[in-house]
């Protein structure tokens, strides 16, 4: 979370960040920690996408975003830097506003406060179009969207976060960084994670100051029946997001205990590995059943991950994106299923393209599939290092970006999914260098990774029939719990001479698979699903989006089934046909959702990904 040992490859500090947060750490904080790699390349944008500053009256330090159902956006703002932790005054310059005007050319921007004295906002959720906002001390709905009388005090609490257990709080009454992040609804409840006991400056040798420290949390809409602890084990956790399918995932930042930053997809009943003791007092959640990170985000690559952000569409359907406040960039995280609930996470490289300035949240603009990303220049703790633009992110006409889309474990090795058919002569083995690590927990801030110098030998890579997957053959490259394997290519070009947008990547291989690869397509269409043919199956296929259901044609001879699954794997609806047929399936009328639409006939399969 907190950095001393900041890179040179970060922005240069402005005139204004206050000196004594380099003063405030002792010399054994200063040095990186063993295993960092390289951070992304701040200004490489990615070429498929379109980035523009949204051009504000102001720029601010954006604490949150969310959209109402008229495209408006409600943004969180804060005025005071965060120095060593201390929980700031209500200040008229901290706000949540409504900006209108985030579309097309943005020529007609406006900002609108609703509602200011605030301390530290933390996260805008909107419900129905209702709009609540996270706080240091609590949940609040704000009431007046229009013409509030008194901006300070237009909001009602719904619930105080957790406060210190008598004798376990810092003798200056700090509570370091332990309120919520970034709350969510899901299924008529609010979630968020809830920060973990740190002294200030970061460093955990410390009692847990709350018998709810580092809780993800949840609580009714109107606060009764008060705060129930769902999982345990987080550090300091800056956000989260939701699948459409309702899952959710944390990301959290590194310290004692948690070697790297984390993106955790969140299991009631789970400890996700920070704690107390020893020699401490435990935190309440240590005894709790250790899950592992689907993706470890790995240092210096990121040293403090923020709010990550599901993508319900486009041609990266399926993904997430995770800013950072104090290294430059956007990362792309895919999942790899291997089981039910069990997943290893591939983390990329997405665009750079903001400046010097840090990225502290993300949002979806619906109105026109457009990401909007809320900044500020933060160097060391956050939220610091003052204001800066926000950004909106589009998707260029053509999606021209030869890069590495996907990671998958199988049997033997891993397969990697490029986003266009690679040149068969340079997937050789010369031209990919494996190399792992295991990150194991300890105390020390930052630290420890071992197995370093043990890496995988590439045995053979063997190319799919349609050039657009690559298996890598290993000894040596299988599975455990926080296991990290680095994928480094050279010289790879596409089958029309590209080289790739970014050559590395990096796989959290939890979970071995035992399924082999194949070298048949596997006709995965673009992931916003446009109609297309399979080569692995004599197969027509076309859908139309109608109001209230889903038209799938099928033009396919013999037996075989259609079926429409969630992107956990859960089958929703299934039909049988026999020779061509149209099918409909029934969809929630402007509940807009990611679904895989399968055609399986003899063992052999076609797989969709479809935005209705």
């Amino acid at each position: 979370m907190i950095r001393a040992n900041i890179s040179a490859a970060l922005p240069a500090r402005s005139a204004a960040f206050p000196t004594i947060l380099c003063l405030a750490f002792s010399a054994a904080f200063l040095a990186a920690p063993a295993g960092a790699q390289t951070p992304w390349p701040q200004d490489t944008k990615n070429p498929s996408l379109v980035i523009d500053a949204i051009p504000l009256p102001a720029t601010y330090m954006n604490m949150g975003m969310a959209f109402l159902s008229d495209g408006r956006m409600v943004m969180a703002t804060t005025a005071a830097e965060t120095v060593n932790g201390e929980i700031p005054p209500a200040d008229a310059n901290s706000f949540v506003a409504i900006v209108s005007g985030v579309t097309g050319d943005m020529s007609g921007i406006s900002v609108k406060k609703i509602s200011n004295m605030w301390k530290q906002p933390s996260g805008i959720t909107i419900v129905d179009d209702k709009v609540y906002a996270a706080e240091r001390d609590g949940f609040y709905q704000i009431q007046n969207l229009d013409n509030p009388a008194n901006l300070g005090a237009n909001r009602t609490k719904i619930i105080g976060w957790p406060q210190p257990d008598a004798g376990l709080k810092w003798t200056n009454g700090e509570q370091w960084h332990q309120w919520v992040m970034t709350p969510a609804y899901v299924d008529g409840k609010f979630y968020g994670p809830y920060g973990g006991s740190t002294q200030p400056g970061g460093r955990s040798l410390t009692p847990p100051t709350s018998s709810y420290s580092g809780a993800f949390l949840s609580w009714a809409p109107d606060g009764s029946g008060g705060l129930t602890k769902v999982a345990g084990g987080l550090r300091q956790p800056n956000g989260m997001t939701t699948t459409p399918s309702g899952q959710m995932f944390v990301t959290d930042n590194q310290g004692g205990w948690l070697p790297a930053c984390s993106f955790q997809l969140i299991k009631p009943g789970k400890n996700y590995g920070y704690r107390q003791g020893p020699p401490n007092t435990p935190n309440w959640a240590e005894s709790l059943p250790y899950e592992p990170p689907v993706a470890w985000l790995v240092d210096g690559v990121h040293q403090s991950a923020s709010q990550p952000l599901y993508l319900d569409k486009g041609p990266y359907a399926g993904d997430f994106l995770i800013g950072d406040v104090n290294s430059p960039g956007l990362s792309r995280v895919a999942l790899d299923k291997v089981g039910e609930g069990t997943y290893n996470g591939a983390l990329f490289f997405f665009t750079g393209g903001f400046g010097t300035a840090a990225v502290n949240r993300l949002a979806l603009q619906p109105k026109e599939d457009a990401i909007i990303v809320g900044t500020f220049l933060a160097m060391g703790d956050w939220p610091a290092g003052g204001t800066k633009p926000m950004y909106r992110i589009k998707y260029a006409a053509a999606n021209t970006t030869f890069e590495m889309r996907e990671i998958h474990s199988r049997q033997g090795g891993v397969e990697i999914v490029f986003s266009q058919p690679v040149d068969p002569a340079t997937a050789v083995a010369g031209n990919f260098t494996l190399s792992q690590w295991h990150y194991n927990r300890t105390v020390e801030y930052g630290c420890c990774i071992d197995g370093q110098g043990n890496n995988p030998s590439v045995a053979s890579v063997k190319v799919s029939d349609d050039h657009k997957r690559v298996f890598i053959a290993s000894t040596g490259a299988t599975a455990s719990l926080d296991r990290e394997l680095k994928i480094l290519t050279n010289g790879i070009k596409s089958a029309t001479g590209a080289s790739l947008f970014y050559a590395t990547a990096y796989f959290t291989h939890n979970y071995q698979s035992q399924v082999p690869f194949s070298t048949a397509t596997v006709a995965i269409a673009d992931r916003n699903g446009p109609a297309a043919s399979s080569n692995a199956m004599d197969l027509s296929i076309h859908q139309t989006v109608l109001p209230g259901r889903l038209r799938v044609q099928v033009s396919l001879s013999g037996n075989y089934s259609v079926s429409l699954h969630a992107l956990n794997g859960a089958r929703l609806d299934e039909r049988r046909g026999t020779g061509p047929a149209e099918f409909n399936f029934s969809a929630t009328p402007g509940a807009k959702s990611v679904r895989m639409l399968q055609v399986k006939q003899a063992g052999r399969s076609y797989v969709r990904r479809i935005f209705f």
